[in-house]
């Protein structure tokens, strides 16, 4: 009896994320990315940054200087939270692919993934749709 109802649940809320996720991506709609995570060390921040940046130095010259990597530490919260996390805004999917399928974004994260590997190993990773709540028209 137990597992059917576990059963039950589970077909719900998958269903669910596929109903919620097609009615709430609207093709060409801004969306972010984040990235949480934990680091270790101060020379494992300032390292990121670094990388970050070179990202974002790359974004601008593909022409996207609105599109920007940033980094995040918590400044409060309980133990057991992950202590970082990275964004990025997105003005649409299109920008998104053809930014992942540059050959300059492809040599950039050749040449920092063995350390976004490490420092990213239990990441938890979202993408959020923006649903239009852009405030009153000018």
């Amino acid at each position: 009896m137990k597992m059917r109802i576990i059963a039950g649940l589970s077909a719900l809320v998958f269903s669910g994320v596929f109903h919620f996720g097609s009615v709430a991506n609207p093709v060409g709609a801004p969306f972010r990315t984040l990235h949480q995570f934990n680091l270790t060390t101060i020379g494992e921040e300032t390292r990121l940054l670094a990388v970050l940046e070179e990202f974002n130095q790359l974004f601008a010259k593909l022409g996207y200087p609105e599109v920007r990597y940033r980094l995040w530490r918590v400044q409060e919260g309980g133990p057991g939270q992950l202590n970082y996390l990275y964004d990025s805004l997105w003005p649409d999917r299109a920008t998104y692919d053809k930014v992942h399928q540059d050959s300059g974004y492809k040599a950039l994260l050749e040449k920092h993934l063995p350390f976004l590997q490490q420092i990213l190993k239990d990441e938890v990773y979202y993408k959020y749709v923006e649903l239009g709540t852009r405030g009153p028209k000018k």
